[in-house]
């Protein structure tokens, strides 16, 4: 009897941690239209009919590209009080226009890197006044660096942005 009873008692704690032990929470995932992951819930599986949602706290949210926009045209505006260059417009979708002045420094050469740094275009440049273009119609929307290299071994950057 005393057997019967130790294993009945083994037995409900055994039944009883294993209720316990099952999770209420479900991790409930969306999406948006490019199937890119937007949010992560915790929606309560087993909390009767009120359903109480828990939200993590790792909720991906939209980087505002107008932020970047107007870093690009700030770092533009500063370093056009010393060189003289514009490059516009931005964010670019066909042709880019880059335009110098004569200055104290001279413009060497105009290089166009993607993102991860893969350069795409160059030009040398042999004028000490003058503009380029380039077609960003064959490149993908994102962002881009133009590099412009004076004859010093100065450079000036400039963050483009490809709609």
């Amino acid at each position: 009897m005393k057997q019967q009873l130790l294993l009945f008692g083994l037995l409900w704690a055994f039944v009883g941690t294993a209720l316990l032990a099952q999770d209420e929470y479900r991790v409930q995932f969306s999406y948006d239209s490019a199937g890119n992951q937007t949010l992560r819930d915790w929606v309560c599986i087993n909390c009767g009919t009120s359903k109480a949602e828990v939200v993590d706290s790792t909720k991906v949210e939209e980087v505002a590209l107008d932020e970047d926009i107007l870093e690009g045209i700030t770092d533009q505006q500063n370093n056009m009080g010393t060189s003289n260059i514009v490059a516009y417009p931005n964010p670019v979708t066909e042709l880019l226009t880059v335009e110098w002045v004569d200055n104290e420094k001279q413009v060497a050469q105009v290089i166009l890197f993607s993102g991860i740094g893969q350069q795409l275009f160059q030009q040398t440049i042999k004028s000490r006044q003058g503009n380029t273009t380039i077609d960003f119609g064959i490149y993908a929307p994102g962002r881009y660096i133009l590099s412009v290299y004076y004859t010093d071994n100065t450079n000036q950057t400039f963050h483009i942005l490809k709609k």
